[in-house]
């Protein structure tokens, strides 16, 4: 049930993310490094040491995440 949630919360995570304009790169890293956190606490609840296992959702979600994250990258144009 608590993974279930978690993953819930990804994917909200996801949906306002991508509804983002830009932010630069310091946003961009930010993004990347809350997909990571996301990812590892996904595991975490699945039991699965990070790189060891094969949960093939908690991959999906980073990637989906990360994927999410490149828009923020563009320079901020006035």
């Amino acid at each position: 049930m608590q993974f279930a949630n978690q993953m819930k919360i990804l994917l909200i995570f996801l949906f306002i993310l991508s509804h983002s304009a830009s932010g630069g790169p310091l946003t961009y890293a930010a993004c990347q490094t809350a997909c990571n956190k996301g990812a590892m606490s996904c595991y975490g609840s699945a039991g699965v040491i990070f790189g060891v296992g094969a949960v093939l959702t908690c991959g999906l979600a980073q990637g989906s995440c990360m994927v999410a994250c490149t828009p923020l990258l563009a320079p901020i144009i006035p």
